[in-house]
């Protein structure tokens, strides 16, 4: 069941919505209907939003980012304990300073554990491919293997050399 939160504190099932807005007795509430807001269980952060809030401010605090991701700060500093990638900077009063890439990461994760239903320690293994196939790619060639990325990068070293011996020296 879909829960309409409004302002002033009161909630009504979706049901009592329209009885409760078109009802002359309750015309008062019905005034005071002005911002309604939808809310799922788990509400995804769409990716325009948040990248139009993060270049708002280069850090955020730990309850920033739990409102804008939509957990509760307790949820982010367990993934911190069960994620390593998950590291924020501490300001020097000892609170959570999360950066750009911090957030990101999190919504990756909320996205694997909330939507894609992995397990915590499923979750971690995905992050981790994830990891090794971004460091595998080289000049936005996608490798199958590390032998194949290391004889890229020896082939582009070795052009590099022939470049250098080239160059007029004076």
């Amino acid at each position: 069941m879909l829960i309409i939160s409004l302002r002033f504190s009161y909630s009504i099932t979706s049901a009592n919505l329209l009885d409760t807005v078109l009802n002359p007795s309750r015309t008062a509430l019905a005034r005071r209907l002005i911002v309604i807001t939808v809310t799922d269980q788990h509400e995804q952060v769409k990716p325009a939003s948040l990248s139009a809030i993060l270049a708002a401010k280069p850090f955020f605090k730990i309850g920033e980012v739990a409102k804008l991701v939509g957990v509760k700060p307790h949820v982010l500093r367990y993934w911190e304990s069960e994620f390593p990638t998950l590291k924020p900077k501490k300001n020097p009063s000892g609170q959570r300073i999360y950066a750009r890439a911090d957030i990101e990461a999190i919504v990756e994760i909320q996205n694997l554990l909330y939507n894609e239903r992995y397990t915590i320690s499923g979750a971690r293994k995905m992050l981790t491919r994830q990891q090794l196939r971004g460091a595998l790619d080289v000049d936005g060639m996608q490798t199958a293997s590390l032998p194949q990325a290391l004889a890229h990068l020896k082939e582009h070293v070795y052009e590099l050399l022939d470049l250098l011996d080239r160059e007029p020296t004076t």
